[in-house]
C-alpha cells in the first residue's frame, strides 16, 4: 500500500491531538476533534483524511509544539493525500450506491468494472473472479440475464441459476392488472 507510511503517520497525529494538552490547545483554535482510523472500516480512513485537511489550518498554532514534529505530514504528504482523499470520495460514492435498494447485480458489476477501469488495484478484491465472489458462475450468469443475454450462459453458468428456473403461477388478484402481479 503506497499510502500506508502516511496514514500511519496520520493517525499518529491525530492520536496525538486526542492528549489532554493538545486537544485543549485545538479546542483554542477549532471546534473540530481528530479523528483517527479504525483499520477494519476504510470509511474510517477517509474521514481521517477529511479531518485532517479541515484542521490543517489550524495546525499552524502548533508549531512549537515539538512532540507533533514528527507527526506533522510534509508538503509532499500533504500533496499525497489530496489524492488520496480524492481516490476515497469516489470509492465512498460507490459505497453509498451500493445501498441502493433499486441496485441489481447487474448495476454492481457495471460500478466494479468502472472502479476497476479507474483503480486497477482493486480488479484482485471486486473483479469477477475476485476475493468477494463467492460462485463466479451464479454471478456472471445473473448479470447476463439481467442483461438479456441469456443465450450467451456457459454450461457452468447455465448450471448455476438453473434452480431459480421455477414455474411461477400467477393467481388473479382484483386489485392489480396481470403486468403488476406479475412485476
Amino acid at each position: 500500500d503506497p499510502y500506508k507510511e502516511i496514514l500511519n503517520k496520520l493517525n499518529g497525529l491525530m492520536g496525538k491531538l486526542k492528549t489532554l494538552k493538545l486537544s485543549g490547545e485545538l479546542r483554542k483554535h477549532s471546534h473540530l476533534h481528530p479523528v483517527q482510523r479504525n483499520v477494519t472500516r476504510w470509511s474510517s480512513t477517509a474521514s481521517m483524511v477529511h479531518r485532517y485537511f479541515e484542521l490543517k489550518p489550524h495546525l499552524v498554532h502548533f508549531d512549537n509544539h515539538s512532540e507533533l514534529i514528527d507527526y506533522m505530514p510534509t508538503a509532499r504528504e500533504s500533496s499525497d493525500l489530496m489524492e488520496l482523499e480524492k481516490v476515497l470520495q469516489q470509492l465512498a460514492s460507490v459505497t453509498k450506491a451500493l445501498q441502493r435498494e433499486s441496485l441489481d447485480l447487474a448495476d454492481v458489476r457495471m460500478l466494479f468494472d468502472e472502479v476497476m477501469s479507474v483503480h486497477t488495484d482493486t480488479q484482485p478484491y471486486i473483479g469477477r473472479d475476485g476475493n468477494i465472489v463467492m460462485c463466479k458462475h451464479f454471478e456472471n450468469a445473473v448479470v447476463k440475464i439481467l442483461h438479456c443475454q441469456e443465450h450467451t450462459l456457459t454450461t457452468a453458468e447455465a448450471d448455476a441459476v438453473a434452480c431459480l428456473n421455477l414455474d411461477v403461477i400467477v393467481e388473479p388478484d382484483s386489485e392489480l392488472d396481470f403486468a403488476s402481479a406479475v412485476l
